[in-house]
């Protein structure tokens, strides 16, 4: 018996009658002293404490009166395996497998405990990958290694040899219900080895064992309690990818993707003021030689596969950069982008604090305002000509009046007249409307930052906000798709219910007309303007939002054959529906606001945070009932911007979690929680007092000529280096059609031309960032560009790091063994497992007996009794 001391041979069990604590040998089965019971540990198996003095404790933490305790022992109930029922004088109670305490079954009887029937084990060796690769020895190593064990008498499953790590499988079944900690010690005793040296084509190998992972199924799991993933409950396995609900989560996932803030904030004002109606025609132009195509192509990329955006490089590790860089860039506008989503938030709760009163931007003298403040103009027709020149110099900056009249050989004040004010001396004018005020003034504060070297303090009241917002995100992205695809059910498609109402209510507004005629009236010799052209390639690429690897995480989600073509075409089109339409319903509030205010159109249109927070607003709060539209309008920007936020986050989530899927998966929500904790860490500058500055930097450069030239990598990378005719292929083992010849057109020459046209425009035609009239410094503009240059660095380091890992470009740009179809059921054709040893990583669990034919046991999932001692004494 002194052996058992510190060897894990004996278990500690309790005698159901006498409730007296025993040792069973492990092996044996037979009854041993209990001598050393009380302290005895046994190692990998769980501590047993005695449960005589357990349940003694458990009676004085009750602290039962003499009924209670008659109740317990009446309703007490023994079930097979470890006797769920221990005693302690007259008290009884129910315990787990371990030992610990439990609470009773409703009806009084104890929970039956869920015997372990198969346990997995997994060896992970390292080695020199390198050598392999160069000298292409991949299959006789994995020929190598199985004949290793076979010497052994073990027969066993290889994962694909990858990045210098294997990992070897072995697995037993029992027909007994047998205790985890039993097993689990079998097991590791049967088939755990040290490092092992190969011989492997002439070259000498050193195989360094890293871990061994013992893995264990229940009998309800194996008899389809699990997950279906051939892991299913499995202890210390990686859990499965999750994936779409249904169709219609992907789908909506999508359209809240493409339709975002630059449908409502940017597109109206890029049609006004590139020709109206006209500017429908290079928009729809575009859609079709640039968008469409991206998007097709992301999506069947993506869904093929079924990795993230780092990942899924195996097709071509040479660009492995270039999912490092979609990440990257989608990091970047999502720090930003909840920013402008906090914006919403607060804008929201100030419009339900005022539903019994006026919005708070729609009126002068708070405490915020200037004397420039003006809630609206005067019809000048009907004053005269002095009056209305004193209305408009009372709010005039006079040095810049007296530098205008200079610039322009005219004297202050004799030569002013009133077309003069409302012209050359526009720019003078310091009136603000109560809303600009109420945005820069007490939103912002951004009166208080001298400039980007000083953007003041922290404002509290955005901080939490920032706070909250990251929270809202965190709660809808905690477990991935599983709980965003059921939010964007309403999230995708209530935005579309305030829209219609929105412009229902500003077709009744005066003045509505006019701003929709000015909206949609074309203006065709703007077609001949290069930078319209430029403008609409533009918004369509950042509105379908491909090389974000975006549209790759979403359709990875995707079942093999999903029809991702049908879905592309039908959310390209919504999206773009949804801009032209937005376009109405904007239009017709600033017809409306120039009307009230006595302004031309033109004087009150603007774009970006400067229309949904100041233009609009102003328009709302002149509104009968304005609280409640201006709570609409405002829930509609958050639901945008949320659905856009889902998609780009939860794709920096899960690229990283598919790099590291061992350690990471099974932590989904622990991580998810650490990111949204750094993005709103990192988000800390953009709600100082002059944040405005940083995020109007950050939506200049984060996503600008970065993210084309990704574009420009990808189109290469899947259509020249990898082959357009094979990527055709893969897609017509989706689908069952391969893309016709306006894809590959696209593709291979119409979309690359297109967007190298683009980016050098955009390089010729460039501009330095500013905001309002502060032009931002130098070296503010190169910390700008320096987010530029870091995703394309991302490009050329991945390249050059893969170049030195695979022993050459032509090494580097082949498919990796491991490229395929995700799951190994659709690996067909070409991707055929031939080699049963190149089993994929997420089919570890479907592995082979543990073989011992020359012990006596049997070679298949049958009898093999883990606690037979012919195992115990297994060669290895």
């Amino acid at each position: 018996m002194e052996e058992c001391g510190n060897n894990p041979c004996a278990l500690c069990m309790v005698d159901p009658c006498t409730c007296r604590p025993y040792f069973v040998d492990m092996i044996s089965g037979a009854r041993l002293s209990r001598s050393q019971c009380q302290d005895l540990s046994l190692g990998v198996c769980e501590v047993r404490r005695c449960a005589e003095q357990k349940a003694i404790e458990k009676a004085r933490q009750n602290d039962l009166t003499l009924e209670e305790e008659e109740l317990v022992l009446s309703q007490c109930d023994a079930t097979g395996g470890f006797e769920p029922r221990q005693c302690a004088g007259s008290l009884c109670f129910c315990v787990d497998e371990a030992g610990q305490s439990v609470a009773a079954n409703p009806n009084g009887t104890c929970k039956a405990i869920d015997k372990v029937k198969e346990v997995n084990t997994t060896l992970t060796y390292n080695y020199d990958y390198d050598t392999l690769v160069s000298k292409n020895l991949v299959e006789s190593f994995v020929e190598a290694v199985q004949a290793k064990f076979t010497e052994k008498g073990i027969a066993v499953k290889l994962g694909r040899p990858y990045r210098g790590s294997v990992k070897i499988d072995a697995t037993i079944t029992s027909d007994k219900n047998k205790d985890l900690s039993l097993v689990k010690t079998v097991v590791e005793q049967s088939v755990a080895t040290s490092d092992m040296d190969l011989t492997v084509g002439g070259e000498q190998l050193s195989l360094i064992k890293e871990e061994t992972v013992v893995k264990a199924r229940t009998a309800s799991q194996i008899g389809g309690g699990g997950d279906g993933g051939g892991g299913g409950g499995e202890i210390d396995s990686t859990p499965e990818r999750t994936g779409w609900g249904n169709q219609l989560e992907f789908f909506f996932s999508c359209v809240g993707y493409a339709v975002g803030l630059g449908n409502i904030w940017r597109f109206p004002y890029l049609t006004f003021q590139y020709g109206g109606g006209a500017f429908l025609v290079p928009y729809v132009i575009m859609l079709f030689i640039c968008g469409l195509p991206l998007f097709f192509l992301e999506l069947a990329f993506g869904q093929f596969a079924s990795l993230g955006p780092i990942t899924i490089w195996r097709i071509s590790p040479i660009f492995t950069g270039l999912g490092i860089a979609m990440v990257m860039i989608s990091g970047m506008v999502s720090l930003y982008y909840q920013v402008i989503v906090m914006y919403g938030i607060f804008y929201l709760l100030n419009a339900l604090i005022s539903l019994d009163g006026d919005l708070p931007w729609s009126t002068c003298g708070n405490s915020w305002n200037t004397p420039n403040c003006i809630t609206g103009r005067p019809d000048f027709g009907n004053m005269t000509e002095t009056a209305a020149i004193n209305y408009s110099m009372t709010r005039m900056d006079i040095d810049c009046v007296r530098t205008e009249m200079a610039d322009h050989n005219l004297t202050y004040p004799t030569d002013v007249t009133f077309n003069l004010t409302q012209k050359i001396l526009k720019p003078c004018d310091l009136s603000t409307l109560p809303s600009e005020e109420y945005f820069v003034r007490y939103v912002l504060r951004l009166h208080e930052a001298e400039d980007m070297g000083d953007l003041g303090g922290v404002s509290l009241k955005l901080i939490v906000l920032l706070g909250l917002a990251w929270l809202i995100l965190f709660y809808s992205l905690r477990k991935g798709v599983e709980t965003s695809g059921k939010i964007v059910y309403f999230m995708a498609t209530f935005p579309y219910v305030i829209l219609v109402a929105l412009l229902i209510r500003g077709v009744t507004l005066e003045g509505y007309m006019d701003g929709i005629n000015f909206y949609i009236i074309p203006k065709w010799e703007e077609l001949a303007n290069i930078n319209v052209w430029r403008e609409a390639a533009t918004q369509i690429f950042y509105s379908l939002g491909p090389a974000f690897g975006t549209l790759i995480t979403m359709a990875s989600y995707n079942p093999f054959k999903h029809n991702c073509y049908r879905d592309s075409i039908l959310v390209a089109i919504i999206n773009c529906s949804t801009s032209i339409f937005a376009g109405f319903v904007i239009f017709a509030m600033l017809g409306y606001m120039a009307h009230v205010t006595n302004q031309d159109i033109k004087d009150v249109t603007s774009s970006g945070p400067g229309l949904v927070f100041v233009v609009y607003p102003e328009g709302i709060a002149r509104m009968d009932g304005a609280p409640i539209w201006a709570f609409l309008f405002f829930f509609m920007l958050i639901a945008l911007g949320l659905d856009s936020q889902f998609a780009m986050f939860e794709t920096v989530i899960s690229a990283i979690i598919d790099e590291f899927p061992d350690f990471l998966r099974k932590r989904r929500v622990l991580f998810t929680f650490f990111c949204h904790v750094c993005g709103f860490l990192l988000g800390i500058p953009l709600v100082t007092k002059g944040g405005i500055w940083v995020l109007t930097l950050m939506n200049s450069y984060s996503a600008s000529y970065a993210l084309m030239f990704s574009c420009l990598c990808e189109l290469i990378a899947l259509n020249y280096v990898y082959g357009n005719k094979v990527f055709c292929q893969d897609i017509e083992m989706m689908l069952g059609f391969q893309p016709n010849w306006y894809w590959r057109a696209c593709w291979m020459v119409i979309t690359p031309v297109a967007i190298v046209v683009m980016l050098i425009l955009s390089g010729v035609q460039y501009e330095p960032v500013a905001y309002d009239d502060y032009e931002f410094e130098g070296w503010v503009q190169g910390a700008g560009f320096g987010m530029v240059a870091l995703p394309i660095l991302a490009i050329a380091l991945g390249a050059l790091w893969q170049i030195f890992k695979c022993g050459g470009v032509r090494a580097a740009m082949k498919p990796h063994p491991e490229w395929g179809p995700g799951k190994a059921e659709n690996r067909t054709g070409r991707y055929a497992l031939d080699n049963p040893a190149f089993e994929g990583d997420d089919e570890l669990t479907a592995v082979t007996s543990f073989k011992a034919e020359e012990n006596g046991v049997s070679s298949q999932y049958g009898a093999a009794d883990p606690a037979d001692p012919e195992i115990i004494k297994s060669p290895l």
